[in-house]
């Protein structure tokens, strides 16, 4: 049982006491440049002390406290220290690679290419990589119970106040490394216009190394009932996975009939980077997000903030829409109610009454829709579809291109 926390001069010192012998233990983590610093102040924090004791000793809090090692070179090894490292904690080296090496699996250490293993600086990866199948049944429950409480009350509250800042004066605000909503293939292939970073099939082709996880977020919410493995990471990101050992490398075609056959039984939404880019062509993709999340608003860590905390921000103040919209042909629909009630998470889809055929039927308020054309995908009748509403200059990624000389000089 957790006898709780206090902090001193801006060190955690974190107390456990084990049955009626009261023993403490007491770890202490100094003002270091990691996420608990950097993210959330160490003296606001109600539940990164418990999670941070929870997982560590105080000897190993000490070993993290002390990185990065000054003396690392690469010929020491990814995820090791120097013997001078060491001999300054006074410790075996051969312990302290053991404990870092643990620590990787728990996501609390990186290996640095110019430093050697540091700590992981970002609280968001940090935390979407707590599910490691190594630490599952050592972290417990509980703790998956309060990591989830610390994105809602700290990182989420976190999140609006930075988007809200960052909005201020600036009404056409587009966080260039924010989330971009991709259409569903199905929905949209047959358009001419469709550009590759808009393409989902194109952007899986375009990866070098791909990998399909649990998702983290759905992980913290198995009350919902979730397909869990929609994560698709690629690349950089992917090798880290196939690393850890939370997944294994897939080709861009199974993880395009993963996820298609996926969206089918659940709607979810394609998230992308704004700040995707392609060539001065607009044919190919030259850098692109590691990361494609397949969100639903009850389980992701954005969407939820918006869905189910209270948040007076939009889904479209987080993540930009794509240049797509429903519609809806009204004399096709049978009004069976699928895409309002299982399939649009944005209550884009509404009823109102045609003036002009004089009935009452669904639409599409395109304020309200994000242009992922998830109803698109199950309508029974084809009355859904997707129309193209915004030019390509609305995506960062594209280059604007020259406009062809279509004068002739007066001879």
């Amino acid at each position: 049982m957790y006898a709780g926390f206090k902090v001193t001069s801006g060190i955690w010192v974190v107390s456990k006491r084990r049955g009626d012998d009261k023993k403490r233990r007491w770890l202490k983590i100094q003002g270091h440049p990691h996420f608990f610093t950097t993210t959330v102040a160490a003296g606001t924090s109600r539940y990164l002390p418990w999670m941070l004791a929870h997982k560590m000793s105080p000897e190993e809090a000490r070993v993290i406290d002390a990185l990065p090692d000054k003396d690392w070179t690469p010929e020491v090894g990814e995820l090791k220290v120097s013997k001078s490292f060491a001999e300054k904690l006074g410790m075996d080296k051969y312990e302290i690679d053991a404990q870092i090496m643990d620590r990787f699996f728990s996501a609390d250490v990186m290996s640095d290419p110019e430093q050697g293993p540091v700590i992981r600086p970002d609280p968001v990866q940090w935390m979407d990589l707590q599910h490691s199948p190594v630490w599952r049944e050592r972290n417990g429950h509980a703790y998956y119970i309060v990591l989830q409480l610390f994105l809602e009350d700290e990182l989420a509250p976190r999140m609006e106040a930075e988007t809200k800042a960052a909005k201020v004066g600036n009404p056409d605000w587009v966080n260039p490394s924010g989330g971009r909503i991709v259409p569903h293939y199905e929905s949209v292939k047959d358009f001419p216009e469709l550009l590759p970073i808009e393409n989902y099939k194109k952007i899986l082709q375009s990866c070098e190394m791909l990998t399909v996880m649990e998702c983290p977020c759905r992980f913290r919410h198995p009350e919902t009932g979730d397909d869990m493995f929609v994560c698709v990471e690629a690349d950089d990101a992917a090798k880290l996975l196939i690393d850890m050992g939370l997944s294994r490398q897939y080709s861009w075609k199974e993880v395009f009939e993963v996820i298609q056959k996926a969206a089918k039984k659940q709607a979810f939404v394609h998230v992308a980077r704004n700040n995707d880019m392609m060539d001065e062509t607009n044919t190919n993709i030259v850098s692109r997000s590691n990361v494609l999340c397949n969100c639903t608003v009850t389980d992701c860590g954005v969407l939820s903030n918006m869905h189910d905390y209270g948040s007076s921000l939009k889904p479209w103040d987080y993540y930009t829409k794509s240049r797509f919209r429903a519609h809806i042909d009204v004399e096709k629909c049978i009004n069976c109610g699928l895409c309002s009630k299982k399939r649009c998470m944005f209550n884009a889809i509404q009823f109102k009454y045609y003036i002009e055929k004089g009935i009452h039927g669904r639409w599409v308020n395109e304020t309200q829709c994000m242009g992922c054309g998830s109803c698109v995908l199950t309508c029974p009748t084809g009355a859904l579809s997707m129309k193209l509403v915004d030019p390509p200059e609305s995506l960062q990624g594209y280059h604007q291109q020259p406009l062809e000389n279509t004068w002739k000089e007066d001879r």
